[in-house]
């Protein structure tokens, strides 16, 4: 046992019927399952050793998980997760946990994640700021051809006022988009704004049946916008946004990273 490698863990599925999943993991390692019961974690061999985060490791994760998902119901593991063996994988992951992991298998069992980024055409939404906001129009319009120099704080002003608007436009755009798409989904988890033209940056819990509606109602969307605002759809996905393990190899507790009852420690 001592001499045996360590094992990377990408995810939890349910036992599948072969312990080799037929592709290459990190470090082009073959992709094997560590089973337990009815349970399995999907491994591949690796030093133990601390990950760095980087684009090729990352995207290498994800990957394997997407591959797995096409067959099998996926718990994600965070990234960088590695077990001295085995043994450490079936006592003290599948074993200790084999009720936590079943109900969230069973909670994931026929949805995927949808992904959902909506950004503004920036010269769109300005030209409609100034069209829903006379005073502001007038302000611009007034400091149109004076000399930046001698108009410096009044620009600025201008540009708090814009910034002031775009806050309650987008307050408004995703209040609005948000409440068309939530009836479609098990759960939303909104994230970061990133940049000034994004307005929703959202992950969906969809039950794959109803995959085509969620579609329909995001080209719904699409249309209803008319240019003002670009869509950003991807998926399906593993629910990377709403199971994400957090391995604790010496703690009774399993942890997940989410803000909802499936991203605990474990």
């Amino acid at each position: 046992m001592r001499n045996e490698p360590g094992r990377y863990i990408y995810c939890v599925i349910p036992r599948p019927p072969l312990l080799s999943l037929g592709f290459a993991g990190i470090d082009d390692k073959p992709v094997t399952v560590a089973p337990f019961e009815n349970l399995a974690a999907v491994v591949s061999e690796s030093p133990v050793r601390r990950y760095q985060v980087s684009r090729e490791y990352t995207l290498k994760h994800e990957w394997v998980i997407e591959q797995v998902m096409q067959y099998y119901t996926v718990l994600p593991v965070r990234f960088g997760t590695v077990a001295a063996n085995e043994e450490d994988i079936r006592v003290k992951l599948l074993r200790r946990h084999f009720g936590s992991l079943h109900g969230m298998l069973k909670r994931m069992d026929n949805k995927v994640e949808l992904g959902v980024k909506a950004l503004w055409d920036r010269e769109r939404i300005f030209a409609a700021l100034l069209e829903d906001d006379p005073e502001l129009r007038l302000f611009r319009d007034a400091l149109a051809g004076k000399p930046e120099a001698e108009t410096h704080y009044e620009r600025v002003q201008l540009g708090q006022m814009v910034e002031q608007a775009l806050t309650t436009r987008r307050s408004h755009d995703v209040a609005h988009i948000i409440e068309k798409l939530r009836p479609l989904a098990q759960q939303v988890r909104e994230n970061p704004i990133l940049g000034d033209m994004m307005v929703v940056n959202a992950a969906f819990l969809v039950d794959k049946r109803r995959e085509s509606v969620f579609d329909a109602r995001i080209q719904t969307l699409d249309d209803e916008y008319a240019g003002l605002i670009h869509f950003r759809y991807v998926g399906p996905l593993p629910p990377f946004n709403f199971v994400s393990l957090k391995v604790t190899w010496d703690n009774e507790e399993l942890a997940s990273e989410a803000p909802d009852e499936d991203r605990r420690v474990i």
